[in-house]
């Protein structure tokens, strides 16, 4: 199996939510594939840069979504992500175990796709309250 590191961060303040995120890319059919297993979001384009692009626009709405209805702490901890109180900044990803024994995209990617791998920094403005 390949060197594996698995390193998530999600950073609030008052003006925008930035992640900096794991990515993996791989091709399926034909099409590029973008996915993110720490969050379980994914998007596909003709070439690599329209998946990433694709990606970019997915993270916004999902995380648009969650912030509007006030679900970004339980979204990520029904991910596996470990918060200690809802305001606090002290938020990891899950590791690499834990997402191997409980994501099963993950281990098709890892063990049965050829891929290549590369950490995101992803930002969206915080909607006001």
């Amino acid at each position: 199996m390949a060197n594996l590191i698995f390193e998530e961060q999600l950073d609030t303040n008052k003006s925008k939510i930035t992640a900096h995120l794991e990515i993996y890319s791989f091709i399926e059919e034909g099409m590029y594939i973008i996915y993110c297993p720490s969050l379980d979001l994914s998007a596909y384009g003709e070439t690599e840069e329209d998946a990433k692009r694709s990606f970019e626009k997915t993270f916004e709405i999902h995380f648009t979504y969650c912030s509007n209805k006030d679900t970004i702490m339980e979204d990520l901890k029904a991910h596996g992500w470990h918060i200690r109180g809802k305001k606090s900044r002290d938020i990891k990803a899950p590791g690499l175990d834990f997402m191997l024994k409980n994501n099963p995209v993950l281990r098709d990617i890892i063990y049965n796709k050829e891929y290549s791998k590369y950490n995101a920094n992803m930002s969206i403005p915080e909607p006001v309250s």
